[in-house]
């Protein structure tokens, strides 16, 4: 009886001690995706890493397991606490094209520009997002099938959305292009009914940020540029120029 008891005792421990190492293992395991998605984050800027992620799979279906965990209430709360912090995402969001081009609009009216680099730091899934209408733009116009509609594609361009990232001007090269507009129409006041649509936002821009400027407020605007466009007639405030 007593040697029953004490291979009773062994056979125990040693389970106890494979539970223990398999859970050592399991933490290491987690512990390492856990990091891989830290790195993850430092490329693109969230924690949305798609199911299907090429550059790492494994970590796309460690992802969805984690969100899975949470919603049955099975997942640890130090393991919880541990993607908290690093902003993760429990259910994730489904971005309609209409939230994206509000969000180009956004975009559009800070910085002043329509070119959106696929790296953009503060915001990278939104770079991508970019990236990815380029190329789904060089499908369609070659007759492929593409994710975007004619009619979406249209409301981009309508934006200034910038097809070929090479259209990318700076302030010199814009203003060069309204000499040359004024001189050819007599006016700076360029529509974007023109086939001019990035020239007209960018004259839409140097507007706000005149007032900006005017009123004191952070701004792109400098004196030297304001005298530069005042010396080929622009118009900062075009009612008052309707009004007279």
């Amino acid at each position: 009886t007593t040697k029953n008891a004490s291979i009773e005792i062994t056979d125990s421990s040693a389970l106890s001690h494979r539970r223990d190492r398999r859970a050592l293992r399991e933490d290491a395991m987690w512990q390492s995706r856990l990091n891989d998605l830290r790195n993850y984050k430092k490329e693109h800027g969230d924690c949305l890493v798609p199911n299907r992620y090429k550059g790492h799979r494994r970590l796309g279906e460690w992802v969805q397991t984690q969100r899975c965990l949470y919603k049955k209430s099975l997942l640890r709360k130090d393991r919880m606490e541990a993607l908290e912090v690093e902003g993760f995402v429990w259910c994730k969001p489904t971005f309609t094209f209409q939230n994206r081009l509000l969000e180009f609009i956004a975009y559009r009216e800070i910085y002043g520009t329509c070119s959106i680099p696929a790296n953009f730091p503060t915001y990278r899934a939104f770079g991508y997002w970019a990236r990815d209408v380029r190329f789904d733009y060089g499908k369609f116009r070659k007759g492929k099938p593409s994710r975007l509609t004619l009619d979406q594609f249209e409301a981009l361009d309508v934006e200034g959305f910038i097809w070929v990232e090479r259209e990318h001007l700076s302030w010199r090269e814009r203003f060069l292009q309204l000499v040359e507009f004024r001189k050819r129409f007599g006016h700076c006041n360029v529509s974007r009914t023109r086939d001019c649509k990035s020239l007209a936002h960018w004259v839409e821009y140097q507007r706000a940020q005149y007032w900006k400027h005017y009123t004191g407020d952070k701004s792109t605007m400098t004196r030297q540029k304001i005298e530069e466009l005042e010396n080929i007639g622009f118009v900062w405030c075009l009612r008052a120029r309707r009004s007279g």
